[in-house]
């Protein structure tokens, strides 16, 4: 049992940080965004580019801490960690 728990445990321990480090590399890209101007295409192409690139890390996480099953509180966590 409490293998379990605590491999649960590190799953929301990972989620949380996995969403602090997907916020910490998006600020240089909106810091970016504040001394440049972008247009709103610019500025929905990067954010489509940084998603599809974050959803790596994210996935893999995901695939090694839970097996690639998708939970509600994984998402959560990732979402509290931003």
């Amino acid at each position: 049992m409490n293998e379990i728990i605590h491999g649960q445990v590190m799953f929301l321990l990972a989620s949380l940080v996995c969403g602090m480090l997907l916020i910490v590399f998006y600020e240089p890209l909106r810091f970016l965004r504040c001394i440049f101007h972008h247009s709103k295409a610019v500025v929905c192409i990067e954010d489509i580019l940084y998603w599809a690139a974050a959803s790596i890390p994210v996935y893999m996480m995901f695939f090694y801490y839970n097996d690639g099953e998708l939970r509600w509180y994984g998402f959560l966590m990732l979402i509290a960690g931003g």
